[in-house]
């Protein structure tokens, strides 16, 4: 238990129940002398000048009759006579200490109180501190020996005057007290290394290497599970980083740092182990240290690393941004529309036998192709598959897209939007994790989509990124949670069937970790002295990690201290260095973690690092892709602006490449901009084919189908394009660019002209042109018109089925009619006491039916607007389309209200009826997509239900032909087409 080191000798000594004294040589790992004692002891301590050694004696247990648990010795260091012997308690001693100045000697025992003697009066009492309420733990002297401080098993941490053992109540009088030692854990320079949360951990010893000063010096703990860990110091949030080492499997009793710095020594009580560990510190000349003299000029963006981990919308991620006041679930406690609707005059037969609410749905859908990428919140996540195939990340859904057919397999492991995909060296197996609280990362194959094995959770928040290793049996996974943790995953057979299991983790840093690839230089084994396992960096980081035993430790780089470390974006291992990549656009090579080289490659912030046997790609913000040889010269230059369809945006968020057949050059080059666009370049001839593209930033909520050709579907977003899709070729045809963002489109009934509702924004702030509304010629997207009359952004818009009129619903709780020739304001239908959220025209362009926010189903008059009172006699108006979420037809859409308050259903959001008015297409605030005979009067009725998207659906539109449905996400951006097949 006992363990005291020599001041001024390279020897330290332990006392334990074996009442021995054995006095051990730091170097020789020997025993220099052993002095039998006349009972168990538990504690020791040297004076300042290593002439005294104190001990106090006993322990909980009776070992014998001549046991006096409380007395205590002073020990003549030179030949081990007794000098002093005292008892004043008589319970057994816990900790004592010696002052500074030698003059002061305290000793702490089990009966709650602090002895305090007068050294140079021959060990007289000076004073009994009884303040604490439980037993002391442990006690330390301030460097000028006026001072000092105590904790006890209560938790308790007090302060006194050191030679009358007076109490101070005011704590903040010390703060800036300079101490001798730190043996105290319950410390505010401390309170770091206790667990964030009750654990069952137990800090049951401590030290510090204070005599450091402002040079970098730690704190070492032990705990009830036998762990020492190290700590900068003052350590002050319980998710600082550490480093942790496994000890034993007892509790440390004693830690105590030795020989300076150099040597930490540890004791294990009930396994009488002594366990001597070197201490290397990371601090030469040039490496840098601390958090402040790593921090470069910051010249990232916030979509660097704000956007990456999604911390400047999260409210806008749970669905409460500028929309928040759409969903009045939790404040109308009923739904006026339901006493408004009235049944038609002429019911179908099966309504009214009643056998409509257990008939079948005729048909069933299936999903046919995905749309859209999550380009913004992922990073390096689109990659190639052995085959040449593209694995890439839309909603929930891991999508692999064979170029050739133009088709898409799906991996559907996941319940929310994805946050990482990587594909191993060869192409075979595929990780993937998902944004959530408690991620999980799956992997599967490639080829089959087939899960073949669900990691254990550990990560919270979501993975940044995870990277394989070149012979596939590690993992690296960085979480998105609070400590930015990392981990490495293990599966020998490089199968990740049954043989998997987690390596080590640890905690990456204070900063965002951005990346974290392997870096296992060619011959260098694990255990070479400069060899590293990963390399991870981030906002003003650089680290290298070894694996020691299960333990993950790491390295800072050594660099010219006149030099900052910026934010780092990307990084990998090229050849036998590593490198990485700044936003300052500089490669930086590393040797083991010396900077060997730093390379201006590129004008703006490197953001992707790929690497082969044979070469290296990188590329930036200004869409340049560079190839390098793996001594990082020059090759060759592409940029994604030359592209035959150039991106909206240049700045490449993901970099994958592929090698030839033989594997003696780069072939190509997969790359993802940040707007949404996948291009695949050709390495020779630098030839860019678009692959795949889709809607980009903030949220996606305008659809309309053609009128006349089912092949074709608008859609348009925040990200302020416009976009016209083909069914049949499941592509994009052609797009156009806005000065403003839109949340509502729609055709004209010959096809000619698209017409597009300006405004929005998903943190609610007010745009430029809220409330406009363009024409615009559907052939060459060029604008026809542009008008404004409201100044609250646009909801909805159609066209009525005569052509000779459109209207416009708004925030401003009004729709506006105007005339399509004249585009002249005809009237306005002001009767909501909320948002308009959708309406409808009739069959003859007179009525026109709409909802509100807040649940209220109202009529008008098509040509003025004028208020219609009494909607009993429409009633057997023959609607032209039915996209209303209330009426007496789209009543069995919505659930029970108990079961929304419950979270066993969810509301819908968008409805659509078929063109043969036989089924309905529902989507819900949960993501899900409907599909209902038509009408949908009973809340029980069979439906055919698939969760398609994350969160909310926007809109759902049947083709004009009924063959296909469109649904889109409005949080996760994607577009989903589904068949409708006939059910077999």
């Amino acid at each position: 238990w006992g363990l005291a080191v020599n001041p001024t000798k390279e020897e330290f000594c332990t006392v334990g129940d074996d009442s021995l004294l054995r006095v051990w040589n730091v170097f020789s790992h020997e025993s220099v002398s052993t002095v039998a004692l006349e009972m168990p002891a538990r504690c020791c301590a040297y004076s300042p000048d290593g002439r005294r050694l104190a001990i106090g004696f006993g322990c909980p247990r009776k070992l014998s009759n001549r046991q006096f648990d409380g007395k205590w010795i002073v020990l003549d260091t030179t030949d081990f006579q007794v000098a002093h012997e005292a008892r004043d308690s008589t319970k057994w001693i816990t900790d004592m200490k010696y002052s500074p100045n030698g003059e002061l000697l305290a000793i702490g025992c089990y009966d709650n109180k602090i002895y305090i003697y007068g050294v140079n009066a021959g060990y007289a009492l000076n004073a009994v501190v009884g303040q604490h309420q439980s037993f002391i733990t442990a006690l330390d002297f301030s460097e000028d020996s006026l001072w000092m401080r105590s904790n006890c098993g209560g938790f308790e941490l007090f302060y006194f005057e050191a030679d009358t053992g007076l109490y101070i109540p005011a704590a903040a009088r010390l703060r800036d007290t300079v101490w001798a030692t730190h043996t105290c854990s319950m410390t505010w320079q401390t309170q770091g290394v206790w667990p964030p949360q009750k654990d069952g951990t137990d800090v049951t010893a401590c030290d510090s290497n204070l005599f450091r000063g402002d040079d970098g010096p730690v704190v070492a703990t032990g705990d009830n599970y036998g762990r020492v860990r190290l700590f900068r110091y003052p350590s002050t949030s319980s998710f600082c980083c550490s480093k942790l080492f496994w000890a034993s499997s007892s509790p440390i009793t004693r830690l105590k740092f030795a020989c300076g710095d150099s040597t930490l020594l540890t004791l294990s009580g009930p396994d009488k182990c002594i366990f001597q560990w070197s201490h290397v510190r990371d601090r030469e000349e040039g490496v840098a240290f601390d958090c402040m003299d790593r921090r470069g000029k910051l010249e990232e963006d916030d979509d660097d690393v704000v956007g990456l981990f999604g911390l400047q919308d999260l409210a806008l991620a749970d669905g409460k941004g500028a929309l928040g006041d759409l969903g009045l679930g939790h404040l109308v406690s009923s739904r006026p529309w339901m006493a408004a609707i009235v049944a038609p005059s002429t019911l179908p037969p099966d309504v009214e036998d009643g056998t409509a609410a257990k008939k079948p749905v005729p048909c069933e859908l299936a999903m046919s192709h995905v749309m859209g990428i999550q380009s913004q919140r992922t990073r390096s996540s689109v990659r190639y598959t052995n085959v040449g195939d593209i694995v890439l990340p839309a909603s929930k859904y891991a999508c692999v897209f064979n170029k050739k057919s133009n088709t898409q397999r799906f991996y559907e492991g996941h319940k929310n939007e994805m946050s990482c995909v990587s594909v191993s060296r060869d192409g075979v197996l595929v990780a993937s994790a998902e944004r959530t609280e408690r991620p999980q990362i799956h992997i599967w194959d490639a080829g089959t989509c087939g899960l073949v094995k669900l990691l254990p959770c550990l990560h919270r928040r979501g993975v940044i990124s995870i990277q394989f290793s070149s012979d596939r049996t590690k993992i690296a996974s960085v979480g998105a949670d609070q400590d930015h943790s990392i981990a490495v995953w293990l599966s020998p057979s490089g199968e990740w069937t049954a043989d998997c299991q987690l390596l080590a983790s640890a905690k990456g840093d204070v900063n965002p970790v951005l990346f974290c690839s392997f870096y296992e230089p060619p011959g260098g084994g694990n255990s070479s002295p400069e060899s590293f396992l990963l390399g991870s960096g981030g906002r003003f980081h650089l680290k290298f990690w070894r694996l020691q035993g299960r333990c993950l430790n790491s390295y800072y780089p050594e660099y010219d201290r006149s030099f900052k470390l910026s934010t780092l974006l990307c990084g990998c291992a090229v050849g036998s260095k590593f490198a990485s990549g700044s936003v300052s656009g500089h490669l930086f090579i590393w040797n083991g973690r010396k900077l060997d080289r730093a390379i201006r490659a590129h004008e703006l912030g490197v953001t992707c690092l790929w690497s082969s046997a044979v070469g290296a790609l990188s590329c930036s913000k200004d869409g340049v892709i560079k190839q390098w040889t793996l001594d990082f010269d020059h090759v060759r230059s592409f940029t994604v602006a030359e592209a035959d369809v150039p991106p909206v945006l240049n700045r490449i968020l993901s970099l994958d490449g592929r090698l030839s057949p033989a594997g003696d050059f780069i072939n190509c080059a997969l790359v993802c901009s940040s707007s949404g666009e996948v291009y695949e370049v050709s390495a020779k001839t630098g030839s860019m084919t678009l692959v795949h593209e889709g809607h980009y930033s903030g949220q996606l909520w305008g659809l309309c189908v053609h009128p006349s050709d089912p092949d074709l579907f608008a859609t348009t977003g925040d990200d302020r394009t416009i976009r016209i899709w083909s069914v049949s070729a499941r592509r994009l045809l052609r797009k156009a660019v806005i000065d403003c963002s839109a949340r509502t489109v729609n055709w004209s009934p010959d096809g000619r002209q698209l017409i597009v509702g300006l405004g929005g924004s998903p943190d609610g702030k007010k745009q430029r042109k809220d409330g406009a509304f363009l024409m615009l010629d559907a052939a060459s997207m060029k604008p026809l018109f542009e008008g404004r009359d409201s100044r609250h952004w646009l909801t909805d818009v159609k066209f009525s089925p005569d052509g000779k009129c459109f209207s416009l619903a708004s925030m401003d709780h009004k729709i506006y009619i105007y005339d399509r020739e004249t585009f002249r304001l005809k009237g306005t239908c002001d009767r909501h006491n909320s948002h308009v959220r959708g309406f409808d025209y009739s069959q003859d362009s007179v009525y026109i039916q709409s909802d509100s926010g807040d649940y209220e189903h109202l009529y008008y008059e098509a040509e003025d607007g004028e208020y219609f009172s009494s909607g009993s006699q429409l009633k057997d108006i023959k609607w032209a389309d039915w996209t209303c979420i209330f009426g007496w037809p789209v009543q069995g859409a919505w659930p029970f209200v108990n079961d929304v308050d419950k979270g066993l259903a969810f509301e819908p959001t968008a409805v659509h009826r078929s063109p043969g008015q036989d089924l309905l297409a529902v989507g819900d605030s949960g993501g899900a997509v409907k599909l209902m005979n038509y009408p949908a009067l009973f809340k029980e009725a069979p439906c055919n239900k698939i969760t398609g998207h994350v969160k909310e659906v926007a809109q759902v539109r049947f083709t004009c032909d009924g063959s296909h449905v469109v649904s889109l996400g409005k949080m996760d951006r994607s577009i989903i087409l589904w068949r409708v097949n006939a059910r077999k």
